[in-house]
């Protein structure tokens, strides 16, 4: 119960399904605060995905009127850009987050690029290249290990089909390379994440007396 809980220090897990080009509820720490610090001016064409009756991908095209202030009764910048959509026969104008919102080219009216990194504001939300090949290289000598065998690449579910049903996140050494050489990971913690849930998956699987544990 949130109600209850606010103030206090909350854990909780949630599993993100990742759905290309719509925009989700549960909005991404990196994804909100670049979406909020761009430059929303009146006039600005805009974009937002929706899925169609027959579950296509479709959109919703209109020019942002004025971005409303914080009023208190919704803290934050939920539903603070208001949008004239080009096919409302009304006319009037409908609430929209930031986050939501694709910006268009005023003169092609196709997208414009998502994000704009040339200042540098969201490259503190990936790692170094320099970093990510030292991390890389460090994963690879431990996947020379001889008692990093068992965790170089994915369990085998047909000879262990047990385990697909005991451990429902599973990790292995070959999927964080991939990880790495992809740059998924936005930060360090989230590299640890996955290094202490192969651990977890190794201690909540095996014996605890057993070699592969110890």
């Amino acid at each position: 119960d949130f109600e209850d809980a606010r103030g206090a220090d909350v854990r909780f897990t949630v599993k993100l399904r990742d759905f290309a080009d719509l925009p989700p509820f549960l909005v991404q720490a990196e994804h909100y605060e670049r979406a909020v610090l761009r430059d929303w001016a009146p006039g600005q064409r805009l974009q937002i995905p929706f899925l169609g009756a027959d579950g296509k991908l479709e959109y919703y095209k209109g020019t942002l009127q004025e971005v409303i202030a914080d009023d208190g009764a919704m803290p934050g910048p939920w539903n603070s850009v208001l949008v004239r959509w080009d096919e409302d026969d009304d006319g009037g104008d409908n609430e929209a987050s930031p986050w939501e919102a694709q910006f268009l080219d005023p003169r092609s009216d196709n997208p414009l690029p998502e994000f704009d990194d040339e200042d540098g504001d969201g490259r503190r939300w990936r790692l170094s290249p320099v970093l990510r090949e030292f991390l890389a290289q460090a994963v690879g000598e431990l996947m020379e290990q001889r008692f990093a065998a068992p965790f170089k690449e994915p369990v085998n579910l047909a000879a262990l089909p047990l385990y697909g049903r005991m451990v429902p996140n599973p990790i292995d050494l070959s999927l964080i390379m991939r990880r790495l050489a992809n740059d998924y990971y936005h930060t360090l913690d989230a590299l640890a994440f996955d290094a202490r849930l192969l651990h977890g998956n190794c201690l909540h699987f095996n014996l605890e007396e057993s070699d592969i544990a110890r």
